[in-house]
Formats: structure tokens, sequence, C-alpha cells
């Protein structure tokens, strides 16, 4: 997503598209947008809750959590590999209903509009991400071994997970960083997230 938003191109339309639930969360906390898939979740879901002054609230033991994933996605140094960035499980104790929240720094190219922003993805907690592929290896000449780091990055692993899985060093973890970031003009971790988040399969081309 390139951040999507500019003089040609609404932000909210493109999100609407989303065939998971998408809401950005703004700097004072408050639920700013919700898409469609979203608002569905709210209306359907004990695990997450709009207070009266439009507050997003989750059950007791995880509001800790949630409140600090969405004020370290609002710093300056946000790091999505670092341990504890980015991800929450949300789950009842009594039931079989889940959620995963994916908690993003939201950054667009509209400079008139200076208030941080936080993207968050819903979707359920076993729910694997599927890239396609072949989209990724057309648009952005990616290698197979860079697209299954990205599977792996995608789907919440840490970098010592992803070294582990893919059995490499260190180093080589951060080289393939470097290239998928050359090849995808990416310049952070988040906006590869985010680009990633929109070359899953079940994404609607719009």
């Amino acid at each position: 997503m390139n951040l999507l938003e500019n003089e040609k191109n609404d932000v909210y339309h493109i999100l609407d598209h989303f065939k998971f639930g998408v809401m950005l969360i703004n700097q004072d906390m408050q639920l700013k947008y919700t898409n469609s898939l979203a608002k569905k979740i709210l209306e359907n879901t004990d695990l997450l809750k709009l207070d009266k002054n439009n507050y997003l609230k989750t059950l007791k033991q995880y509001q800790g959590d949630l409140n600090y994933l969405i004020n370290n996605a609002l710093s300056e140094d946000f790091n999505l590999l670092n341990k504890n960035s980015g991800l929450l499980a949300i789950k009842h104790d009594t039931s079989e209903e889940s959620l995963l929240l994916t908690v993003l720094p939201f950054k667009t190219l509209n400079t008139l509009n200076h208030q941080k922003k936080v993207m968050i993805f819903i979707s359920q907690i076993n729910q694997l991400q599927s890239l396609a592929k072949e989209y990724l290896i057309q648009r952005y000449k990616l290698a197979k071994r860079e697209l299954l780091f990205c599977e792996l990055f995608v789907n919440g692993q840490r970098l010592e997970q992803i070294t582990e899985n893919m059995n490499i060093t260190y180093g080589t973890a951060r080289m393939y960083i470097k290239n998928i970031f050359a090849k995808t003009g990416c310049t952070s971790q988040t906006e590869l997230m985010q680009l990633l988040m929109c070359a899953r399969c079940d994404f609607e081309q719009v």
C-alpha cells in the first residue's frame, strides 16, 4: 500500500476493499475508521468494543497490552521484528472465540494531515496469511527464498523464528530484508507489512 492517500486516491475507499477487518486509531487512542468487515466484527464479538468516547476496548486481561501496542506503533522507533511488537492474540477463556490483532503505524502521503494514526488488522488467530506469489514475482521480481521470508514475516514471525525456519544466519536474514526493500521500494518493516497485507490472496483489487 504506497500509503494510499494523495489527491487522486481516497484511502478509505481502498481500505473498504480489504477482505479482512481494518481499523484506524488516532493518537488520542480513539477509533477514527473501520471498514465494513471490521464493523461486522465489532457488532458480533465480545472481544472488542467501543466505549461512549469511541475508545477501543478489549477484555480486561488484554487491555494493557493493546494500549502498549498502540502507543508503541505511534512512537518513532517502532520495529515490527522486535519482540512483542505489533501482534496481540485475544481470546475468551470460556469459548473458542479468538482474534489476532496486527498493530502498525499508519502513514500517508498527505503532508497536510500531521496527526499520527495506527492501523489495526483483524483476523482469526490460526488464519495463516497466504500471499499472491505470482503477483509478487511479476511486480517486484522477488526470488523464491525472498517470498518465503515475506510469508513468514506477514504471518507474524520474528527474525529469530524466520532464521530458524529458513535455516539461515541472522546476517543472511538482514540481507534478505535489504534486497526485499530494494525490490519493493519499501523503506521500513511497517511499509513492507502493509504492502504484503495488500498482496494477500484474499485482497480484492480495486
